[in-house]
């Protein structure tokens, strides 16, 4: 009787592992949807949307009403989906909010198609405004982080805490997507299946495992809003624009961290050394292995460090 259960549980098996392996093929964008599904369900984050100012927000929540509130800003080309492995390790007595900012995942373009740090920053304002957030811990990762510096600068008051994360808006040492930049190429552009691999290329230093049919269903969600994306970068490097963030440095007071990886071929970990000199009260975590995207290829630690962060803050009050 055992050997025969155990040999229909192996027939099983296989059958489910023929099944799942099928369904990669036949229907990849249903198993997108159902990973997709299946990260959403761990981090334990609900799904949200709000009209503000005529721009529909899509945003994820997760934690008690009556918390205290984090937010968390994607970077660019990116959405909410990116922090799901930081949720699911983050502390449970937090509320979090983590929206898709204008122009990305499910949140539409914005009309006037502006999507400049400072204009979200604004645009960050009047979306809190409408949840009743008067007080926060703000995160922000790349151009998440620029916009957070933008936003702490301008309301001081709401920010208890400030975490830049590989974070755009300061200089550092000339690497190979700034030449590419200077060279009239963005290495951003994401119209076709190998710009998009080129991307994951260069973001990641070790890609999140996908099959390669489901990564192309992937891709091809992504793919239509690959021109207003470039439009989104173009803006972001005028010089009017780029380096806005290192001049503010110096008015944020309030506890910070700096979290980076050392091998970012995006935003060089020499960044940091701008962060040091101009924040006045932050830590700095650099972490090892990990290419632009920490909050994916490193998430216990990404978290480890926000949550040492809160901490602090909290013990001095």
């Amino acid at each position: 009787m055992l050997r025969r259960a155990i040999r229909w549980l192996l027939l099983i098996g296989v059958v489910l592992a023929a099944t799942a392996l099928a369904a990669v093929f036949i229907a990849p964008g249903k198993v997108l949807d159902a990973e997709l599904a299946r990260k959403h369900w761990l981090a334990g984050v609900e799904e949200r949307f709000i009209e503000v100012d005529g721009q529909r927000w899509r945003y994820l929540e997760r934690g008690p009403a009556d918390a205290d509130v984090v937010v968390l800003l994607h970077g660019l080309q990116a959405d909410s989906g990116t922090w799901l492995d930081v949720l699911r390790l983050a502390p449970d007595t937090r509320r979090y909010l983590v929206p898709d900012l204008p122009g990305f995942g499910g949140s539409p373009n914005p009309a006037d198609l502006d999507f400049r740090a400072g204009t979200q920053a604004a645009r960050l304002h009047a979306w809190l405004k409408a949840l009743g957030v008067t007080r926060l811990d703000l995160v922000g990762h790349s151009m998440g982080g620029d916009i957070s510096g933008r936003y702490a600068a301008a309301h001081p008051q709401q920010i208890r805490s400030l975490a830049f994360v590989d974070s755009a808006g300061v200089p550092f040492a000339p690497n190979d997507f700034v030449r590419a930049i200077q060279s009239g190429r963005n290495p951003y552009l994401i119209t076709t299946h190998e710009q998009f691999d080129a991307f994951l290329g260069t973001v990641f230093k070790h890609r999140p495992f996908l099959p390669a049919p489901v990564l192309r269903a992937y891709a091809d969600r992504v793919l239509p809003r690959g021109a207003d994306w470039n439009e989104a970068m173009r803006q972001l490097r005028q010089p009017d624009e780029v380096f806005v963030l290192a001049g503010l440095l110096p008015q944020l007071s309030m506890p910070s961290l700096v979290l980076w990886c050392r091998e970012d071929r995006v935003l060089d970990v020499s960044s940091v050394e701008a962060f040091r000199a101009g924040l006045p009260n932050e830590q700095v975590v650099l972490l090892d292995d990990c290419g632009h995207m920490p909050l994916m290829e490193r998430p216990a630690d990404t978290a480890a460090a926000l949550a040492q962060l809160w901490r602090s803050v909290y013990a001095a009050n």
